[in-house]
C-alpha cells in the first residue's frame, strides 16, 4: 500500500467521523433546545411565590417537602429490598 493510498483512507476514516460527530452533535443542539423550551414553558406557568398570597405558597412548598419525602421513602425501601 503507498504512502497515498493510506493517506486517503485516513483522510475517508476522518471525514467519516467527523460526519457522525456533527450528526451527534447536531441531535444533541435539537434536545438541548427542546429541553429549554420545556424549561421555559414550565416557569412561565408557575407564578412566583411572591405573586401568590399564603395559602398559596404553602400549598406549593408544602407539595414539594411532600415530593422529596416520598423520594427519601423510596430510596430507602429500595435500599431495603
Amino acid at each position: 500500500m503507498s504512502y497515498l493510498s493510506q493517506e486517503t483512507e485516513s483522510n475517508e476514516k476522518l471525514r467519516i467521523k467527523l460526519k457522525q460527530q456533527e450528526i451527534t452533535a447536531e441531535k444533541l443542539n435539537k434536545q438541548l433546545n427542546t429541553f429549554k423550551e420545556k424549561m421555559e414553558m414550565e416557569s412561565s406557568k408557575s407564578q412566583p411565590l411572591s405573586t401568590m398570597n399564603s395559602k398559596e405558597w404553602k400549598g406549593v412548598v408544602m407539595g414539594k417537602l411532600n415530593e422529596e419525602k416520598i423520594k427519601s421513602l423510596e430510596e430507602e425501601l429500595e435500599k431495603k429490598v
